[in-house]
């Protein structure tokens, strides 16, 4: 028995020892306990000795934009210049380039080995670009596999964005074509005219406000659909899982088709000047101060149609006059 004892009190010393010793550590890392191990160096660094500077570039001028980012934060806006910022890490390498009147950027981070018992190492990932306020782009290419994306008063002809994890947030952006896929992230944009913009969603909601596009095609696996001061000549949404509304918008020609949601409309405008169809498979539908079960159909002559159907949910559209 006594052995016994004996050998618990060693063992837990041992841990109290141990315990010290990562307290001190913590201490001398500035009150936080980060490692990581870079496998290609082999080596370990902390959040003490981790290169994070800002790196601040002045850039050749170009009208297009390829960037391929799968750690930091993206965010392309108006400056006085050409410029690029982003913070140096050890394990993170951007390169870039301009030819061809094409800025081609990319960020690749190595894989490492984390021990952490202070949480997050690294506060600041965001890459940061800048074009002159005079400058129209022609092309933007993102791709992101983890990381926020913000892009904000420019002007292009056409734009390709695809995300893995992260939000998007779009403003006072003027273009022609905006295609976007995000697997998992909200996206938000306000202020902003475009022609025609096609959005896939699978997890996130998707929120828009004082924006004009003229054709919108949104398909979301995951998340609601917001509109608010939104104008449309055309707008089709296709919602697995999610509500869809719309405040004070203008849509000429709306159709929305929901497996499982509800669909709460305000349009600008009155009740004859649309041509609408709606149905719901809940029995649930109001327009105005009408109730329907299951179906609704008003048929004017006008080139503005509404047509809603909904599996599982309600449908509810008001007018603004």
């Amino acid at each position: 028995m006594k052995q016994v004892i004996k050998i618990t009190a060693i063992i837990s010393l041992c841990f109290i020892l141990i315990g010290i010793g990562l307290a001190g550590s913590g201490y001398m890392l500035g009150g936080s306990l980060n490692w990581s191990y870079l496998p290609s160096s082999n080596r370990f660094f902390t959040e003490k000795n981790a290169k994070h500077k800002i790196i601040k570039k002045d850039l050749d001028a170009f009208t297009s934009i390829d960037l391929a980012s799968d750690s930091y934060d993206i965010v392309i806006t108006q400056g006085d210049s050409y410029s690029l910022a982003y913070p140096e890490y050890n394990n993170i390498h951007t390169t870039y380039s301009v030819e061809n009147d094409t800025l081609k950027l990319e960020s690749k981070s190595e894989h490492t080995v984390n021990f952490s018992l202070s949480g997050t190492s690294y506060s600041d990932y965001s890459l940061v670009l800048t074009v002159p306020s005079k400058q129209a782009l022609s092309k933007i290419t993102l791709k992101s596999s983890s990381g926020d994306i913000e892009l904000s008063n420019l002007d292009f002809d056409q734009a390709n964005i695809t995300a893995n994890y992260g939000d998007i947030t779009l403003s006072h952006l003027s273009g022609s074509t905006l295609d976007l896929k995000a697997d998992a992230g909200d996206v938000d944009i306000s202020d902003t005219e475009l022609a025609s913009g096609n959005f896939t969603l699978n997890y996130g909601n998707f929120d828009i406000k004082s924006t004009t596009i003229s054709e919108l095609a949104l398909v979301n696996d995951s998340g609601d659909f917001s509109a608010k001061k939104f104008t449309s000549d055309s707008a089709n949404l296709n919602l697995h899982y999610g509500d869809a509304d719309t405040e004070s918008s203008t849509i000429k020609n709306l159709t929305a088709t929901l497996d499982s949601g509800d669909c709460d409309l305000e349009l600008t405008g009155s009740k004859s000047d649309y041509s609408i169809d709606l149905t719901s498979d809940t029995d649930d539908i109001e327009v105005g101060d009408e109730d329907a079960s299951g179906h609704y159909n008003y048929v004017r002559d006008t080139p503005n149609t509404i047509q809603v159907s909904t599996h599982y949910g309600s449908i509810s559209l008001d007018f603004t006059h």
